[in-house]
């Protein structure tokens, strides 16, 4: 069989405009793709052009339904409720981040389920105990840890809830510490309870505004809850009417 040139080049020609074709249509779909789903294109730059982890990103852009399916909701026997574990460790990769890198992102989207068992947790209170239009006011910081860190952790969260939920009003700088305190995670349960014990007070320049109301006081983190029921009780002494303890964590 004799092929000749012409045949060959045709054939070349042939399966040239099919490659053509192939990658014309490979380019179309990624950029279809990529149009639609522009958070994929975003991850891809994060992860090889930034010094980000995967795991960081894959954090920030975890759904809410996949943080929903690792809530735990509990209400403690001091009556302090919280969400999440901290023994998950996407949790506690979440905390941390949120604690120490002022991660936003994250602490709305940790928030966002809080929100929505705190709202369950406030329309039977309200009806039962007529627990209604509470302030929000968080733990403050040690002022030593805030100046290092340049915010308050429970004050973001706190605000974050705010915004979540409008019908909560934030009180920033509400309570404030009158005793130098040690991290809670470096003692034990009985030397926590005296670690915090009589080391919080209600801010006298807004006093006169948590007088006779509902508050709830956040934390980003509860162990045993003394800092918790150490606010609780600053805030009672304080004219509170009646304080619930919210925690992110525990």
């Amino acid at each position: 069989i004799k092929i000749s040139g012409s045949d060959i080049l045709y054939n070349q020609i042939i399966i040239k405009n099919q490659m053509m074709q192939f990658l014309y249509t490979i380019f179309s779909y990624l950029k279809s793709f990529f149009i639609q789903s522009p958070d994929i294109l975003k991850n891809i730059f994060i992860i090889i052009f930034t010094e980000e982890k995967p795991s960081v990103t894959n954090l920030q852009n975890t759904s809410l339904l996949s943080w929903l399916t690792i809530a735990r909701p509990q209400t403690q026997k001091d009556g302090v409720l919280f969400i999440f574990h901290y023994e998950n460790k996407m949790v506690k990769d979440a905390i941390l981040r949120i604690k120490n890198k002022h991660d936003i992102l994250l602490a709305k989207n940790l928030v966002a389920i809080l929100a929505d068992f705190l709202l369950e947790e406030l329309s039977e209170k309200e009806t039962i105990e007529n627990f209604s239009l509470p302030l929000v006011v968080a733990i403050p910081s040690d002022p030593k840890r805030e100046r290092s860190r340049g915010f308050n952790p429970s004050e973001l969260i706190a605000q974050t809830l705010c915004n979540t939920i409008d019908t909560l009003t934030f009180m920033p700088h509400a309570l404030i510490k009158i005793k130098e305190t040690k991290p809670q995670k470096e003692l034990s349960r009985n030397e926590r309870l005296t670690n915090v014990k009589r080391s919080m007070t209600t801010n006298q320049k807004i006093r006169e505004n948590l007088k006779d109301r509902c508050i709830i006081v956040v934390d980003d983190i509860t162990t045993t809850g003394a800092t918790l029921s150490e606010a609780k009780r600053a805030l009672l002494a304080g004219g509170a009417k009646k304080v619930m303890c919210v925690a992110l964590v525990h």
